[in-house]
């Protein structure tokens, strides 16, 4: 009784896998004395997205992605070949190329990836004595893989069914901008317009017309974006937005999947009263320092803008 009683209590705290077959939601936890628990990071969810509401789904795109030479949680960990899901870090044989593996200075953690109570989540275990270093390195790393999964089924919704060239709005909601991680860049635009005696509202509405559809001399795709719930949290990513400016549009942009410019590029353009375009901008998966995002991406909106 005493040892049930201690299972019980600690279960949360420590585990020791019995496969109990299937994809490893199964797994028996038999022993409240092997590793202790470490921390337990929780993917995002992104509700709006196909299937972005279904736990185990999130899983199984998670360990997919852990195979892909840029998943940093595949660069660190090796997968364990009898355990379903698990992974130990750091991967044998250690060469130190990884924040997870610089942290890890001789210590051991196995992390399991599971879908328990319609969460997924990725759970760090203590093998041996795992610092406090390497520990935040591992749940650092699973978060980047995580935005990196949100960012190619956002694309993957975005130019679903051929939306993109009927130029329809793209949904976002607060899940999805959460979903995406951080920001690589933010940076303002400003461009001259000529109204030609037309209201602003009417200068927007066209806005948001000539700016959907895709634009391949640019390398990305662009919609106007009809938000579900997030107004306030879009405000607050772009640093804080004026309310009160004139007329706005906003606009989702998506380049191809391994584009080293970005991945996904959110755009708020407000038309002012001295018939001018400004507009606040954020880069979410850039792969290299993009100096001249600001200018390539200010000149399309300028020349979109005067259609």
């Amino acid at each position: 009784l005493r040892l049930l009683s201690a299972l019980v209590s600690t279960r949360e705290a420590h585990e020791l896998l019995v496969p109990g077959g299937g994809g490893g939601h199964a797994d028996v936890d038999v022993s409240p004395f092997s590793c202790e628990l470490l921390e337990t990071v929780a993917a995002p969810a992104f509700a709006a997205r196909r299937g972005g509401d279904d736990a185990e789904a999130r899983v199984a795109r998670l360990e997919n992605f852990f195979s892909d030479e840029s998943s940093l949680i595949g660069k660190s960990a090796a997968a364990v070949r009898n355990r379903p899901r698990v992974f130990v870090f750091p991967r044998k044989p250690k060469a130190a190329a990884t924040p997870c593996d610089a942290a890890a200075a001789g210590s051991e953690c196995y992390a399991r990836l599971w879908a328990p109570d319609g969460k997924a989540e990725l759970r760090l275990f203590g093998c041996r004595p795992f610092s406090d270093a390497a520990v935040a390195a591992a749940a650092a790393a699973f978060k980047i893989d995580c935005a990196v999964v949100a960012r190619r089924l956002f694309a993957s919704d975005f130019f679903a069914r051929g939306r993109v060239e009927t130029c329809s709005g793209f949904r976002i909601d607060r899940d999805d901008l959460e979903a995406l991680g951080a920001p690589s860049m933010t940076f303002t635009t400003h461009v001259g317009m000529d109204f030609g005696g037309r209201d602003a509202t009417v200068v927007a509405a066209g806005l948001a017309r000539t700016a959907a559809g895709g634009f391949r001399r640019d390398g990305f795709s662009s919609r106007p974006v009809s938000l579900v719930d997030g107004a306030e949290a879009w405000s607050e990513m772009f640093g804080g937005l004026d309310e009160t400016a004139g007329p706005r549009v906003r606009l989702c942009l998506v380049a191809p999947d391994g584009d080293p410019k970005f991945g996904v590029a959110l755009c708020d353009a407000r038309l002012g009263a001295r018939r001018d375009l400004d507009a606040n901008w954020v880069l979410f998966g850039a792969k290299r320092d993009t100096a001249g995002a600001s200018r390539a991406l200010g000149a399309w909106l300028g020349r979109v803008g005067k259609r």
